[in-house]
Order: structure tokens, then C-alpha cells, then sequence
């Protein structure tokens, strides 16, 4: 005996057998916040570490040259914007966001 089930007849099905249920209800968003009344420059901004260099590699376009290495992670670290709003997950780059220093007449590649 075989049995055949065309789309339509699968779709009426999956309609029916869901009909009855009522579907999940989605989690409430958090209320959005109004900027204009959060107090404006009262966290101080961090100064970021500078990145050191963990190797030196070969510039391709001057084999003769070598040029500094930086491994930079990047992750997830928790942290707050302001003072009066709580912490949120955002994508950091080591940590923080480090900077690189340079110094003039130095070849960079980015």
C-alpha cells in the first residue's frame, strides 16, 4: 500500500493541526529610552591601552621591509554607556578599543 500526499494536501493538514493552538506569545521589548532626558557628559571616557606589536612580518610590496604585527582579539564584553542606563553586551576589540600608536615616517598597513 503506498501512500501519496501532495503539497496541498500536507499544507491543509499542517493548517488544521495548528489551528487550534494559539501561538507562543513573543517576550515584551524593554521599554525604549528617551535620550533627551539622560544628563549629557557626566561619565568620563576611558582612555584605551595601546596596542603592542607581537611580531614583525614581511611587507609584500617591499620583501626587504618589515613591518610591525598586531593580534587584536575581538569579543563580547559587558559594559555601560551612561550612568543612568544598565550595562549592555557589546563586540570590543582586546578588551576595549585599543589604539595603535604611530609614529611619523613609519610605513602603516591596515
Amino acid at each position: 500500500m503506498s501512500f501519496f500526499l501532495t503539497r496541498r494536501d500536507f499544507l491543509q493538514a499542517a493548517l488544521l493541526a495548528t489551528h487550534n493552538h494559539r501561538p507562543a506569545t513573543p517576550a515584551k521589548a524593554p521599554p525604549l529610552v528617551d535620550v533627551t532626558k539622560l544628563a549629557k557628559f557626566v561619565d568620563s571616557l576611558s582612555k584605551p591601552p595601546i596596542a603592542e606589536a607581537v611580531g614583525l612580518w614581511v611587507d609584500p610590496d617591499h620583501p626587504k621591509k618589515k613591518l610591525p604585527f598586531y593580534r587584536i582579539p575581538m569579543r563580547p564584553v559587558l559594559a555601560k554607556v551612561h550612568r543612568d542606563l544598565p550595562a549592555t553586551t557589546f563586540w570590543s576589540y582586546g578588551g576595549s578599543v585599543p589604539a595603535l600608536r604611530l609614529r611619523r615616517g613609519v610605513e602603516k598597513r591596515c
